[in-house]
């Protein structure tokens, strides 16, 4: 028998919606983000690379996933040129999605005493979320790759925000993790880089992320 079969055949057959697949991903109720978008607190930027990075997660316990993207070349909060930031938005309700009421921008400026703020750090080039201490909240995974370490040019470092109810994010008992003795280990060197890709999961089966 011959199998061959034209691929706008096969094409067409992915197209056509059918029994479930037609209540898949629609253009209702679609949402469009940027810095400017009323309510978020930022403006564009030429080259920020808005969404770079995003994540999702319940941060503040409702129920409801949450957003947070990453903007690793935007000039950041404090004046650094390319510092970055992430911005989070929460859900509203489960009609409305994402809102720009109780947003937060988050940044090296903002997360006093862990990191040095400095031009250049891609703050939030990548981004996990996941529940790490067990509370039914999910917490954030920012990595910032090109970070300077105790003095060490782009080392890269990775903080980690812990969720809350009702609040969400926020910098108490924060993580700021990077490679050296004091820290997550290995030789703290130039241009490791390290944060610039996360993974969340449970790897040893305890039930903590």
């Amino acid at each position: 028998m011959n199998r061959w079969i034209p691929a706008w055949w096969l094409l067409a057959g992915f197209l056509i919606p059918a029994g479930e697949a037609s209540a898949q991903l629609q253009s209702i109720g679609t949402q469009f983000w940027h810095h400017g978008s009323p309510g978020v607190g930022g403006s564009p930027e030429a080259n920020a690379d808005f969404g770079r990075a995003l994540t999702t997660g319940d941060y503040n316990c409702d129920g409801l996933h949450d957003a947070a993207f990453g903007v690793p070349r935007d000039d950041q909060l404090g004046g650094a040129q390319d510092g970055g930031e992430v911005l989070v938005l929460y859900a509203a309700n489960g009609d409305a999605g994402l809102s720009s009421a109780g947003r937060q921008r988050w940044s090296q400026f903002s997360l006093l005493g862990s990191g040095s703020p400095t031009p250049f750090e891609n703050f939030g080039a990548a981004l996990a979320s996941g529940d790490f201490d067990g509370d039914g909240c999910d917490d954030l995974v920012i990595g910032v790759p090109f970070d300077d370490v105790e003095g060490v040019n782009a080392a890269g470092a990775v903080h980690v925000l812990y969720g809350s109810a009702p609040n969400g994010l926020t910098t108490l008992g924060d993580d700021y993790w990077h490679q050296g003795p004091d820290s997550a280990g290995a030789a703290l060197e130039a241009g490791d880089h390290f944060g610039r890709a996360v993974a969340v999961g449970d790897f040893d089966g305890d039930g903590f992320d």
